[in-house]
């Protein structure tokens, strides 16, 4: 809840304004080869894994901090790393727009690979810390992946590409409480683990994907330039 307030916060502020085009024939075939475009499934994993995360870290935190205090002290983590995360968004935003989405798609995964280790040490500088990652990495992702996916198709497939997207990331939360759940009760370092271990295949994947993106555009932009 927090976070939807905050993305709904930044939305109505902080992002542009622009007119909705109008809508063109509706054509299922072209839907369909949008959806299998280039690029999309990494970013539909990175929504099913952004989303798994972000269930699995809110059935752990409470678990570890109540350890060292009352499961209500819980604010005491979310409200700085909610503050993090919507300043840190902001700035992702206006560097992805400057051309540096793939460095701040990464980079998100990067925190969310810290913040299962740090889940790991289980103290509370530890958690807290992991806290910041965690919501810094979920609103930047959370802000990118829709706008990126909404760049690469065009106007007549955006609503069954983003339907499409949508429905991925909520299985990614249906998977992460079932599973966290499950290795919480066989042993507790595992969720932590499983956070980590989701994130680096979603960050190997993104980044294979962009590699293999640039490696295509590489050889067509060398031939326009001969022509």
């Amino acid at each position: 809840a927090i976070c939807s307030a905050a993305a709904v916060f930044y939305i109505a502020f902080f992002i542009p304004y622009e007119a909705t085009p109008e809508p063109g024939r509706f054509s299922i075939r072209a839907c369909l080869a949008a959806m299998k475009g280039p690029g999309l499934l990494p970013l539909y994993l990175s929504g099913l894994i952004m989303n798994y995360n972000l269930v699995a870290v809110f059935f752990i935190l409470p678990q570890l901090i109540s350890k060292y205090m009352t499961r209500e002290d819980i604010w005491i983590f979310l409200v700085p790393s909610v503050i993090a995360g919507m300043a840190v968004m902001r700035v992702a935003t206006k560097a992805a727009d400057a051309g540096k989405t793939k460095a701040m798609l990464l980079g998100a995964y990067a925190l969310m690979l810290l913040a299962g280790l740090l889940f790991l040490a289980d103290s509370v500088p530890a958690i807290f810390a992991a806290s910041i990652f965690f919501f810094i990495s979920y609103m930047t992702q959370i802000t990118l992946l829709p706008a990126t996916i909404t760049k690469m198709v065009g106007p007549d497939a955006r609503g069954t590409v983003l339907g499409a997207y949508n429905t991925l990331t909520n299985c990614g939360g249906f998977f992460g409480g079932t599973v966290t759940g499950l290795l919480w009760g066989i042993a507790p370092a595992l969720s932590a683990a499983a956070v980590f271990v989701v994130s680096l295949s979603g960050a190997v994947i993104l980044w294979a994907s962009f590699k293999e993106t640039m490696t295509q555009t590489a050889p067509s932009q060398a031939q326009s330039e001969t022509a």
